[in-house]
């Protein structure tokens, strides 16, 4: 389970396998009394499970046309030459029995697998590159904050200390219990009385669409913090159910519980560490139950 010899951490390998819940009952049960008392190990896997979550927002790609049509074309080829070699039946199966044979066809499949993912990635990039260079050229500084309302948005400042093990437990405390005052202030949330009763929006921060929201930019205004949710709910406007400016491990950070798409029964947990942003890694994330 360790790293190497002597070493007193779990392997990645482990903590991936923990993750993915398909560890046995015996390493899972090692693993999380070692993480008690190691916060390396807790940071790793901290980490696993963020690029885990960011993996799972990014939209799926289909296969490039040319792609499609080379494998098309190579499976017809290969299609057509059997059909024109007569095999005896008994060595027809000695030769796809054979180790060497099916590890080349394994290695085949694998290498048009990877070949359509990175085709399908490299295009995807090309095409987003050009769209934001055009942009860019133009003058255009789109302001990325959603033109929705954060009411029904619980906002807290509870400085408590959150941490992988202590998040299931306190997040039903700010989730379903009730701020004794508004976090921001009426002055901020609506800055100014519109005619007829309404009220004005609050201004968003000025920020550029690839910009990193600091925590600091979070605590002043709840459209930097819809941003923010919009941001890690990968473009999605989306309203936190409630957001607190707390602690995690010992440190200042922002938690945001947003609703889990197509879930209702689940809240999606974010931590922001330090800047919040669609590319920044240094998040924590951990998917809930919703009280």
């Amino acid at each position: 389970m360790n790293d190497g010899p002597g070493s007193a951490h779990v392997a990645l390998g482990t903590l991936a396998d923990v993750e993915e819940g398909i560890a046995g009952t015996q390493v899972v049960v090692a693993v999380e009394t070692h993480l008690q008392s190691c916060s390396e190990c807790s940071e790793r896997l901290s980490t696993l499970r963020t690029t885990r979550a960011l993996l799972t927002t990014l939209p799926a790609e289909s296969m490039p046309p040319a792609v499609r049509e080379r494998v098309d074309t190579a499976l017809a080829q290969a299609a057509d030459e059997r059909s024109r070699t007569v095999v005896p039946l008994g060595q027809r199966r000695l030769r796809w029995n054979s180790p060497a044979v099916a590890g080349a066809s394994a290695a085949a499949a694998v290498v048009i697998l990877v070949g359509a993912l990175v085709a399908g990635h490299v295009i995807h990039r090309n095409t987003t590159s050009h769209d934001t260079s055009s942009a860019d050229s133009a003058g255009a500084t789109r302001n990325t904050a959603p033109s929705f309302s954060p009411a029904g948005m619980k906002e807290w400042a509870t400085g408590s200390n959150y941490t992988p093990a202590s998040i299931p437990s306190l997040i039903p405390k700010i989730v379903t219990g009730t701020p004794s005052s508004p976090l921001f202030g009426a002055e901020k949330s609506a800055p100014g009385a519109l005619a007829g009763g309404g009220t004005a929006a609050t201004p968003a921060p000025t920020t550029t669409a690839r910009s990193a929201l600091t925590q600091e930019q979070l605590r002043e205004s709840p459209q930097a913090v819809l941003q923010c949710a919009t941001a890690l709910a990968d473009g999605v406007p989306t309203v936190p159910v409630a957001v607190d400016f707390a602690k995690y491990d010992g440190k200042p950070a922002v938690i945001l519980a947003l609703p889990t798409p197509a879930h209702p029964t689940l809240l999606d947990i974010w931590v922001v560490r330090t800047t919040c942003s669609s590319s920044n890694l240094d998040l924590y994330f951990q998917r809930v139950s919703r009280p």
